[in-house]
């Protein structure tokens, strides 16, 4: 009889022939014992709802300030604090799924991308750079938005964004779901993409 391994809906079942091998047993009292832990949480947003807010982004970055975005990581996020110091937040609403999109920076990186964007330079976050964020929230949203409702036909409705300032700010959300988070790298420093939906009905 060879070794032989059953794998179930819930469970696995090895079965060693004779004569069986010593080493082999060991390996598999050691998986037994300690077995190897779960990967981590993937992105589970499709790629086709993910791409046109990463590719806006970085065309969006590049147009008005001539900044080179680069997508270095995408991850998930549970908590309600958003990864920068000042941040854009823009619901989404449509027939087909809710949800929303924030553009979030660290000040300094927010700082070089606004002295690019308005031609002068600045060193705190004040009246005169504070709505620079959701102005490129609006045309990165915008162009992403203009894809989904000619491509998909999602019917997604005109908004406003909301301008939050200050370190580990946070919203208050009524969306139970995962955010998707995209750290972008600049010769700026680095900025964040979030977006979380669930679909309606």
């Amino acid at each position: 009889m060879n070794d032989v391994q059953l794998i179930g809906e819930k469970r696995s079942i090895f079965y060693f022939g004779k004569p069986f091998n010593l080493e082999k047993l060991k390996n598999q009292v050691s998986l037994v014992l300690n077995p190897p832990k779960a990967a981590p949480d993937k992105p589970n947003l499709e790629v086709k709802f993910m791409n046109p807010f990463i590719d806006s982004t970085i065309n969006v970055l590049r147009i008005t300030t001539g900044t080179e975005a680069i997508k270095e990581e995408i991850n998930v996020s549970k908590g309600e604090s958003f990864k920068g110091d000042i941040s854009a937040f823009y619901p989404i609403h449509s027939p087909v799924f809710e949800g929303f999109f924030c553009l979030s920076f660290p000040k300094e990186t927010y700082l070089k991308v606004m002295s690019k964007l308005l031609y002068t330079e600045f060193d705190e976050i004040n009246d005169e750079n504070r709505d620079g964020v959701a102005e490129l929230c609006n045309q990165i949203f915008g162009n992403a938005k203009a894809f989904f409702n000619d491509k998909l036909k999602t019917q997604i409705q005109m908004s406003t964004p909301s301008i939050t300032v200050g370190e580990k700010h946070s919203i208050s959300s009524v969306f139970k779901a995962p955010r998707i988070v995209v750290k972008f790298s600049t010769d700026c420093g680095h900025f964040f993409v979030e977006v979380s939906f669930q679909k309606v009905g």
